[in-house]
């Protein structure tokens, strides 16, 4: 599946991302939750000369889980102009089953 592409992101702001997991946990039953999670962050693409050497900075503080467990959020910081970010979810449920959600997240000076 494709990563769904994120509005562009402005280097001075922050901002928080979520991935829901609803449907996707749906598959496996009722009354699952997402026991644990983490996003990733790594260069999607960037234009020639500005490539971020060190893409995860743009993770601030760790991800947190709704409260009815079925989505994880992310505060994102910083970012480098004309890059565009992968951000991937891995959400662990409670059945053991590990799931990924993935979005692109441009950075351009507005």
């Amino acid at each position: 599946m494709s990563p769904t592409i994120l509005s562009n992101k402005d280097p001075l702001e922050d901002l928080i991302v979520s991935f829901p997991f609803s449907s996707a946990m749906a598959v496996f039953g009722t009354g699952l939750t997402i026991a644990s999670a983490v996003v990733i962050a790594t260069v999607y693409s960037a234009f020639q000369g500005t490539q971020d050497d060190n893409p995860s900075t743009i993770l601030l503080g760790t991800p947190t889980i709704s409260s009815d467990g079925s989505t994880v959020s992310q505060w994102i910081m910083g970012g480098v102009v004309g890059n565009s970010y992968l951000l991937k979810a891995v959400a662990t449920l409670s059945n053991g089953v590990v799931l990924t959600s993935t979005g692109v997240l441009p950075v351009s000076s507005m």
